[in-house]
């Protein structure tokens, strides 16, 4: 029981951390596909807002 209480207050604390790398690779993913689209039409907020 004690090392679930310790893993949940690292998880809980870790939890900033985790968010912002899903959110930098979510990120990256967006950038990455709008340049593909855009090598062959128009505009990049065209190309980001089909992506999203």
């Amino acid at each position: 029981m004690p090392g679930r209480i310790v893993s949940l207050f690292r998880n809980l604390l870790r939890r900033n951390t985790v968010e912002k790398a899903l959110d930098d690779e979510l990120q990256s993913s967006v950038e990455f596909l709008t340049e593909e689209k855009m090598q062959g039409g128009p505009s990049r907020s065209v190309h980001c807002a089909a992506i999203i």
